[in-house]
């Protein structure tokens, strides 16, 4: 079985505490043990359990906000090892906003976004911006 691999960053946490992210429980999505026992329904709610301070963004305010990372799988073997794990606090990065919409985009190869939020980041001149992050379905083969 093969699965499409994008080239831009996923947010993961080391769950395990092994330095590495080894597979989809690391990430945020329908794979992500929740408190409860049960499975996360999408990534915005596997995320929703880090934000601490309940205002509805992860923010440096957030307790766990230091143990999350971006993973960005530079030689394609979907192992994150710690040369590709940026921390979060390195980034530019303000918050990531919870409220969530839901909009079914497919790429050609059958990835699929659903569930898509806005991130706000401090750009090269130190402005506030705002990008788009997106619960990414990957398509199996």
């Amino acid at each position: 079985m093969s699965t499409d691999w994008p080239t831009v960053p996923w947010l993961a946490l080391d769950r395990d505490g092994d330095g590495v992210i080894g597979g989809g429980h690391e990430l945020f999505g329908n794979a992500t043990a929740m408190a409860a026992g049960s499975h996360a329904e999408h990534g915005f709610a596997a995320l929703a359990e880090l934000d601490s301070d309940r205002d509805g963004k992860i923010t440096a305010d957030d307790a766990r906000f230091g143990e999350l990372v971006l993973w960005s799988d530079l030689d394609d073997d979907r192992i994150g090892v710690m040369s590709e794990l940026r921390p979060l606090r390195e980034t530019q990065l303000v918050s990531i906003d919870l409220a969530f919409a839901r909009r079914h985009d497919c790429d050609d190869r059958g990835n699929c976004g659903y569930e898509r939020a806005a991130f706000e980041y401090r750009d090269g001149a130190g402005k506030l911006a705002i990008g788009e992050v997106v619960d990414l379905h990957l398509q199996c083969r």
